[in-house]
C-alpha cells in the first residue's frame, strides 16, 4: 500500500462525520425516533432520512477506521500505535465528555445549578454522558484488541490469502459472509438484550461492539492488499441491482412479523448496507482521489465539528420547541446553527490555540526546542 495520504478515504470519512450532524438535526422532527428532544412538529421525511443515514454511515465509518488502523500499525509497533490512538481518540473523547456533554446533560435535566460530583458520577455510570461519542469508545476497544492480535494479523497480511480473495470468486463469498456475520451480530444483540444491550461503566456497550466488529475487521482485510481494496471500491451493475433488490426487501412488510420474515429483513438490511458502502467507496475513489484543499481542511474540521455539534443541536431544538413553525423550517435553522457555530469554533479557536487542538483534535502540543549556541527558536505546532 502507498505511504502517502489516501485522499479519497479521508474525504469519505469527513463526509460521514458531517452526516452525523444532519442525522442529529433531523431526529427531533422524525416521527419514529425517540430522541432526547421531541418536537411537536414532525414530518415523515425525516424518519426516512434518519433511517437511510443510519443504515450505512457508522458501518462505513468503522470500515474506514479498521483500514486506517491497519495502515498505522503496519508502520509502527503495537505500543506506538496505541499511544497514537489514545492521543487522537481518547483525549478528545475525555475532553468532550467533561465539557460539552456535561453541559448537555445538565441542560436536559433543566437544573438551576451546576451538577454536583455525585450527580456527575451518576450520569457517567448511567451512560447518559457518552451520548453521540459512543463510537469513539468502540473504536478504542477495537484498537486495543487489534494491537493485541498484531502478530497473527501481520502473518495473514503477508500470506497469499488477501490476493486470492481479490482475484478469485472468493471475493463474493467474502462479501456474503460479511453480510451474514453483520446480521448475526445484530440478531445476537436482540436475542440477549439483558447481557448485551447495556453500557458497562457507562462507556462500553457490547451490542454496539458486536454490530460493528465485522466492518472494522473488513477494513483491516482491505488494507492488506491494494488489489482487494480496488475490487471492493469498484462496484459494477450487479452491485446496484443487488442493492435495489435488498432495498425492496427491507421496505416490504410481507412476512415481517414471523421469525423467518424478520430474519430475511435483517439479512437484507445488512446486505444493503454493504452494497451502499461499496458504492460510496467507488464514488469517492473515482471523483476524490486527488489532493483537495477542501477535503484536507474538512478532515480536521469535521472531527471538531462532530464533537461540539450535539450540544448546539440539543440547545437549539429545546429553544425551538415552543416556536410555532414547521418541521422543515426548524430543521434548517438548527442545522445551520450547528454547522456554522461548530465550524467557527474550530476555525477561530481550535486551529489557533495548540492546547485546544490537543484537547479536541488530538494533535500534538508544540515542542519547545532547547536553546543552543546558535540560538534555535521554539518549534511550531507539531504535526498529526
Amino acid at each position: 500500500m502507498p505511504t502517502c495520504r489516501i485522499h479519497w478515504l479521508d474525504g469519505l470519512r469527513s463526509s460521514l462525520m458531517l452526516l452525523g450532524v444532519v442525522l442529529h438535526a433531523a431526529y427531533p422532527y422524525s416521527q419514529g425516533a425517540g430522541w432526547l428532544v421531541r418536537d411537536p412538529q414532525r414530518n415523515q421525511f425525516f424518519q426516512h432520512l434518519t433511517r437511510g443515514i443510519h443504515l450505512f454511515r457508522m458501518p462505513a465509518f468503522f470500515l474506514i477506521a479498521g483500514f486506517f488502523a491497519a495502515f498505522l500499525l503496519r508502520r509502527s509497533n503495537p505500543a506506538e500505535f496505541l499511544c497514537e490512538r489514545l492521543r487522537r481518540i481518547g483525549v478528545p473523547l475525555l475532553s468532550t465528555l467533561l465539557t460539552f456533554n456535561l453541559a448537555q446533560t445538565w441542560l436536559l435535566q433543566k437544573h438551576g445549578a451546576l451538577p454536583s460530583i455525585n450527580e456527575v458520577r451518576a450520569m457517567w455510570l448511567s451512560g447518559s454522558m457518552v451520548g453521540h461519542l459512543w463510537f469513539l469508545v468502540c473504536l478504542l476497544v477495537f484498537c486495543v484488541i487489534f494491537a493485541a492480535c498484531a502478530q497473527p494479523i501481520r502473518r495473514l497480511a503477508v500470506s497469499r490469502w488477501p490476493a486470492r480473495l481479490a482475484a478469485g470468486p472468493g471475493f463474493r463469498v467474502m462479501l456474503g459472509l460479511a453480510a451474514a456475520c453483520s446480521a448475526m451480530t445484530i440478531a445476537m444483540a436482540r436475542l440477549a438484550p439483558t447481557a448485551l444491550d447495556h453500557e458497562y461503566l457507562g462507556l462500553v456497550d457490547p451490542s454496539e461492539l458486536l454490530a460493528y466488529a465485522p466492518f472494522f475487521g473488513m477494513g483491516i482485510l482491505l488494507e492488506m492488499d491494494e488489489a482487494l481494496l480496488l475490487r471492493f471500491s469498484s462496484p459494477g451493475p450487479f452491485t446496484v441491482l443487488a442493492g435495489i433488490a435488498a432495498l425492496a426487501a427491507t421496505w416490504s412488510e410481507v412476512g415481517s412479523h414471523d421469525l423467518a420474515g424478520r430474519s430475511l429483513h435483517l439479512l437484507a438490511s445488512s446486505f444493503l448496507a454493504w452494497m451502499v458502502i461499496r458504492l460510496l467507496f467507488g464514488g469517492f475513489r473515482q471523483f476524490a482521489s486527488s489532493a483537495s484543499p477542501f477535503f484536507r481542511y474538512l478532515s480536521d474540521a469535521s472531527y471538531s465539528m462532530y464533537l461540539m455539534h450535539h450540544l448546539i443541536v440539543v440547545a437549539s431544538a429545546s429553544w425551538l420547541l415552543t416556536v410555532p413553525w414547521g418541521a422543515w423550517s426548524k430543521f434548517a435553522i438548527m442545522l445551520s446553527l450547528a454547522i456554522s457555530i461548530s465550524l467557527a469554533a474550530h476555525h477561530f479557536l481550535i486551529l489557533r490555540y495548540p492546547l485546544l487542538r490537543f484537547l479536541f483534535n488530538g494533535k500534538r502540543l508544540p515542542r519547545i526546542a532547547r536553546a543552543t549556541d546558535a540560538g534555535v527558536q521554539p518549534a511550531g505546532v507539531g504535526g498529526p
